[in-house]
C-alpha cells in the first residue's frame, strides 16, 4: 500500500494526543492498542522513505575474556 505524508500526520498526530480511532470519509479505522499504532507509524515512516527493514536480528556471543 503506498502512504502519504498527509497519512503519516495524521497518525502521528492522532498518536499523540492517544486517540486510536480514525474515521475518514466511510472509513474507519480503530487500532487494538497505541503500541499497535506507533508500530503502524514506524512502518508507514520506513515506507515514504524508502528503507526497507526485515526485522532480522543476529545473536552475538562473548567469551567474556
Amino acid at each position: 500500500m503506498s502512504y502519504s505524508a498527509d497519512d503519516l500526520a495524521e497518525l502521528k498526530s492522532n498518536y499523540a494526543r492517544g486517540v486510536a480511532e480514525i474515521s475518514r470519509g466511510d472509513e474507519r479505522v480503530k487500532f487494538r492498542s497505541l503500541s499497535e499504532m506507533k508500530q503502524i507509524i514506524s512502518e508507514v515512516e520506513s515506507s515514504l522513505s524508502g528503507k526497507k527493514t526485515t526485522g532480522v536480528h543476529y545473536p552475538t556471543f562473548d567469551k567474556g575474556f
